[in-house]
């Protein structure tokens, strides 16, 4: 009877406090690169769809770096301050299609937070294209991604056209405004 008490209130925790794994969800058909955690503070390398390298690991004195490397040569995606709480997931999505697929880092400073970094990459040259804000989830689809928010079955969406992301806002003409 204790044993199964015991089972139950740990599998009950399991689903109240949740799971590392369960932190970031990610929707669509983006390449999951890696996930670095301060629980697993080793580097961790992956390749990219170029066959540069993407590393998340942390620094000795400048906090969590993401970088890439193209011909030996590396370059600073991007810089986080150190924080124990953090969970980090990079992703490659092709959102206008050119065979390029930008670089996605998802960083989770807290169970209900997510922030996303957009990179254009190509040949050891980034460029942050956006910077967004969401909870938990992402959604990505043709050329959109999607950030649901609260339990209203709410949305922002983020087109992507010409190198840029666009908020789509919606607009109902038949509405006077009163």
């Amino acid at each position: 009877m204790k044993i199964s008490i015991l089972l139950g209130f740990l599998f009950l925790s399991i689903i109240i406090f949740g799971q590392e794994e369960d932190r970031i969800v990610v929707k669509g058909s983006p390449k999951f690169l890696s996930k670095w955690s301060w629980a697993n503070d080793s580097p961790i390398t992956s390749l990219l769809n170029s066959g540069d390298k993407l590393t998340i690991k942390l620094a000795t004195q400048s906090g969590i770096e993401v970088t890439t490397t193209f011909n030996n040569i590396n370059k600073q995606l991007l810089i986080l301050e150190e924080d124990e709480n953090l969970v980090i997931s990079c992703y490659e999505y092709d959102f206008d299609k050119d065979g390029n697929k930008e670089i996605v880092v998802i960083v989770s400073p807290d169970y209900a937070i997510l922030n996303i970094y957009v990179f254009k990459y190509s040949k050891g040259l980034s460029e942050l294209i956006g910077n967004f804000g969401g909870q938990f989830e992402i959604i990505f689809e043709q050329d959109l991604m999607i950030l649901p928010f609260g339990s209203q079955g709410l949305a922002s969406e983020y087109i992507y056209r010409s190198g840029a992301f666009f908020e789509l806002i919606y607009h109902d003409p038949n509405l006077t405004g009163e």
